[in-house]
């Protein structure tokens, strides 16, 4: 069973509480079941807290608030984040401090040497974290923009 939640102008507190609810509901049905949630996207949620203007410290407490609550309730949580233009989690180094798996999607670039330019939907998936598992791993895919879905790439 699916559910979308749309949580727009909600604390990261309250999205907790309801992945608690929905998980709880969820487990009495099938205590084994694979509960996956997803906070789209972490720098759009706010917090309870008063930060006082201090964005890195708020993001901090948001990506480490998501982080107790996957834990708590036993979920694979994903939660899309911006980069910056270096590369690198934009607000905070918390967010990828805080993440389990950390998976960046690049848009393909220009081989060296080559004259061939690539498509402009092709990206590369590439595990830069993964804690207990392999990491510095890519994967060649095709961007469906329209649907923000991923296919494998065949060239």
């Amino acid at each position: 069973k699916r559910a979308l939640v749309d949580v727009a102008d909600s604390t990261i507190e309250a999205i907790c509480r309801d992945i608690d609810r929905r998980t709880e509901t969820a487990r009495r049905t099938d205590p084994n079941a694979e509960l996956v949630a997803c906070i789209d996207y972490l720098q759009l949620a706010s917090t309870a807290e008063n930060f006082r203007d201090n964005r890195e410290r708020a993001v901090a407490h948001i990506s480490k608030t998501a982080k107790q609550c996957a834990k708590r309730n036993k979920i694979t949580l994903i939660m899309p984040s911006q980069l910056n233009d270096d590369g690198k989690v934009r607000e905070s180094r918390a967010i990828a401090h805080d993440a389990d798996v950390l998976l960046l999607i690049r848009k393909v670039k220009k081989k060296r040497g080559s004259t061939e330019e690539p498509h402009e939907n092709d990206r590369e998936i590439f595990c830069a974290k993964n804690r207990g598992g392999k990491k510095n791993w890519s994967c060649a895919v095709h961007l469906s923009g329209e649907y923000f879905k991923f296919n494998p790439r065949t060239t």
